[in-house]
């Protein structure tokens, strides 16, 4: 069985982030071997939430893991919430990098035109060295300019036309570095869209998909969850981000009007057997 090692935050409420990815990857018939940066009650759009955060414990889980050294066949890094922890998150990624493990990073740092206030100049450094190392990466707009120090006001006055070749033109940077492939989430087109822009060295592609209904929590994680199985299961890039769209658009097409709270992330559970057809 292939297995995938998650490393992110884990919430009892709400879908998103590790609940999700144990989810998907289980039902795609991949093991997830979940490591935890923090355990949380709820997921922190709720009014209410208690949190642990792995801090100094992390490192000696990783070297357990190392001491069993198990077959990984990729690695997914998420939620990172202090300097302890993307340095000790950017050394692992760095020593399975170099030993040929794919990387992929969802560097959440921030939305919105706006970094998270827990995002500090440090904690930036490393998870651009992180990314840096990475194979593939996942950012949203306001993340892909933070990491290139791209100004994200600089896209409002671009035609979609424009917008594409821009975000392109900046990826330059990543590849340099040997990341093989960037997709950029979530940007917001003339039309009401949304569109996945999938770039590499050979060009771009993109991925449209309509609108239904907010903002709702942990979307993206499910996102890049479906992603990364289709990836570990053989599929491109492309054929993935085709494949994790389409999910994605039919469960929010179908749930979008029944969710009275976004903080409790879109009901995706009844659909995941559609993954095993």
């Amino acid at each position: 069985m292939k297995r995938v090692a998650v490393i992110t935050d884990i919430s009892g409420l709400g879908n998103c982030s590790g609940s999700t990815d144990i989810a998907v990857l289980s039902v795609m018939g991949i093991e997830c071997c979940l490591i935890p940066t923090v355990v949380l009650s709820a997921q922190t759009g709720f009014k209410e939430s208690y949190a642990t955060v792995i801090d100094n414990s992390l490192s000696s889980i990783f070297s357990s893991l190392q001491k069993i050294s198990p077959q990984i066949d990729a690695i997914l890094v998420g939620f990172m919430i202090n300097k302890n922890q993307t340095e000790c998150i950017l050394s692992v990624v760095k020593d399975y990098s170099e030993k040929g493990i794919s990387i992929i990073t969802d560097p959440i740092i921030g939305d919105g035109g706006k970094r998270f206030n827990f995002v500090t100049d440090d904690m930036l450094y490393d998870i651009r060295k992180t990314v840096e190392n990475s194979t593939i990466i996942t950012p949203n707009v306001t993340e892909f300019c933070l990491l290139t120090e791209t100004d994200y006001c600089a896209l409002n006055d671009k035609n979609d036309k424009e917008k594409y070749d821009f975000l392109a033109q900046g990826c330059t940077t990543f590849f340099d570095k040997g990341v093989r492939s960037v997709l950029i989430t979530g940007i917001e087109l003339s039309n009401g869209k949304l569109s996945n822009l999938i770039v590499s060295r050979d060009g771009y592609s993109f991925c449209q998909t309509e609108r239904y209904g907010g903002s709702y929590s942990g979307t993206g994680d499910l996102f890049t969850a479906l992603v990364c199985g289709h990836i570990v299961n053989g599929l491109n890039i492309e054929e993935a981000v085709k494949k994790a769209t389409c999910f994605v658009t039919r469960v929010l097409s179908e749930c979008a009007s029944d969710i009275s709270d976004r903080n409790y992330g879109i009901h995706y559970q009844k659909y995941l057997r559609e993954l095993t057809e």
